[in-house]
């Protein structure tokens, strides 16, 4: 198994864990104070704004028990975070134990060290060595090592950023041809200019194995990150790949249930510049989502714009009047409701399409108990779709991509510091051909515009000709392709990915496809060549 370290020196004492995971740090930080001074412990997290809650569970909107970190009776430590936010819990107890390690135990706080308390919370990084080591094959990237071997390897020129860290760089794997580490810089621009990713193999190739290296990888890249920003991502996963155990312990994931999820598509979101008529904007979208999903004729299109625009009239929310934008907006169980009161309701389509979203409850049903979209997806964030029925998996997708890109594009632009761009947030859809075949107008938004606001789009299927339909091919607006054995491959798929100068060059590409061995991949994006033969960096590798 994997170690985690983690290091600090406390009252001229140096205390270093190691551990299989972030969590268990954490509880022997809690632990190794509280034996310490509980009461001074407790007062520093009060001073300092650690979240705290006085049962042993936090029970999210749509039912999910994340157990807290018990500190004294009634008195618990939210501990569901992800690792860069747990560093900075510690920076900041650490930092405010210090500035008080001379003073009596019992000594009662001034306002005077109150106030110098509150201003530690923003007070920059100093005096704290605390380090995480991440396991050996994000080590080995960190020292530059060849996994297989003992020599060190040639790595490309990439300049560090501007406060002497190292840019994101996540190991793909190992070149097949001479064993070096293959690197994907998805912070850096010079090297990639998007992060949209294709990720192809059919079942048994190692395509499940290499995506969640590529997120664990990146979930734990946030300290390299421009800014230090925490990098979050959401999993739409179709076959409960991503709700396993070791993914879960590994990434500290979050899953959700298509049950009661907290947050409503009916939302309204203006932004810097509102755009005109947004409440008809948004029935518009959603309209237009529901009716990809359950291919909904032209007259049931217009009935169901009618009906949620007529929910946003009823809660006093009107298409025309700003002012009224800020009103608690309807959800979609009131778009179904005003349905049924219509006299002249037929069982048909669109009837089954608002009564399964109704029925499955699968949104919160009250509009007070949501939170925003971009709020929720903290860390890695699975939204479990397996054993749902196509249409609701493909419904429950599209809709969260609605308000998704509605969020996004709300939240102003990443930060671009010279040669690297802030990444935010990436969205990875895992089995996703049924899906891409519904041509939802949201994904292709998210993977033309997400760019700006540092976020990336992963698809992961089984065939290349997924990634084309009649009205889309979403190979042009994807730039890295890890491309495991498939049983077929078009010339004009290989054209639209290699671009090959001959017929031959073409052929000899579906040739090498053809033959790839399980965890062997064609991929591009790592080196200045078209492609390279990769041996992948599997889960299973960082694991063990």
């Amino acid at each position: 198994m994997s170690t985690q370290t983690f290091e600090m020196n406390i009252d001229g004492e140096t205390i270093r864990w190691e551990e299989t995971s972030h969590a268990q740090i954490f509880r022997n930080f809690w632990q190794f104070f509280v034996e310490k001074d509980l009461q001074k412990t407790i007062e520093i997290i009060e001073l300092t704004g650690i979240r705290t809650a006085d049962s042993e569970y936090m029970v999210g909107k749509n039912g999910i028990k994340r157990k807290n970190l018990f500190i004294k009776d009634n008195y618990y430590v939210h501990m569901h975070l992800n690792p860069a936010a747990m560093q900075k819990v510690y920076e900041k107890f650490i930092k405010s134990w210090q500035s008080i390690d001379k003073q009596s135990k019992d000594e009662t706080l001034s306002r005077e060290q109150q106030q110098v308390f509150k201003e530690l919370q923003t007070a920059e990084k100093k005096n704290v060595k605390s380090i995480y080591e991440k396991n050996p094959a994000v080590a080995a990237v960190a020292a530059n090592h060849n996994l297989y071997d003992s020599s060190v390897s040639v790595e490309p020129v990439v300049t560090k950023l501007s406060d002497g860290t190292e840019p994101l760089r996540i190991l793909f794997g190992h070149s097949a041809s001479n064993n070096e580490p293959l690197y994907w810089y998805p912070t850096t621009t010079s090297k990639i200019m998007h992060t949209n990713t294709g990720i192809v193999g059919t079942m048994g190739t190692g395509k499940t194995q290499f995506t969640k290296s590529l997120i664990k990888q990146i979930h734990e890249g946030s300290l390299s990150n421009l800014n230090g920003t925490p990098i979050d991502i959401l999993i739409f996963d179709y076959k409960g790949d991503y709700i396993k155990d070791d993914f879960v312990e590994a990434t500290n994931a979050t899953i959700y249930q298509p049950y009661h999820l907290p947050y409503n598509p009916l939302s309204l979101y203006r932004g810097k510049q509102p755009k005109p008529l947004l409440p008809l904007h948004t029935a518009s979208t959603i309209k237009e989502t529901i009716s990809n999903a359950f291919n909904l004729g032209i007259k049931q299109q217009q009935l169901l714009n009618d009906l949620i625009v007529e929910s946003y009239s009823q809660v006093g929310i009107h298409k025309a009047d700003m002012s009224t934008w800020d009103l608690v907006p309807p959800t979609l169980n009131n778009v179904f409701e005003r349905f049924m009161d219509r006299e002249d309701v037929k069982e048909d389509s669109l009837y089954a399409a608002l009564k399964q979203i109704y029925d499955f409850e699968i949104f919160s049903p009250t509009s007070e108990e949501t939170q925003s979209l971009y709020d929720m997806i903290q860390g890695v964030t699975v939204i479990n779709l397996a054993g749902y029925d196509q249409s609701v998996q493909n419904l429950i997708v599209g809709i969260t991509l609605d308000t998704f890109y509605s969020q996004m594009s709300t939240k102003g632009h990443s930060t671009i510091q010279g040669d690297y761009r802030e990444l935010t947030k990436m969205i990875l859809v895992d089995e996703a051909d049924n899906f891409l075949s519904q041509n939802f107008t949201s994904l292709k938004k998210v993977m033309k515009e997400g760019r700006e606001y540092g976020v990336g789009v992963i698809l992961s299927t089984q065939f290349l000709d997924h990634f084309a339909t009649a009205d889309n091919n979403y190979t042009q607006y994807i730039l890295t392709w890890i491309i495991h054995r498939v049983s077929t491959i078009k010339k004009k798929e290989v054209q639209a990915i290699f671009s090959p100068e001959t017929q031959t060059e073409g052929v000899h590409i579906v040739n090498k496809i053809a033959q790839l061995p399980k965890h062997y991949s064609l991929v591009t994006s790592v080196t200045n060549n078209k492609y390279e033969i990769m041996e992948d960096m599997a889960f299973w590798k960082l694991l063990s």
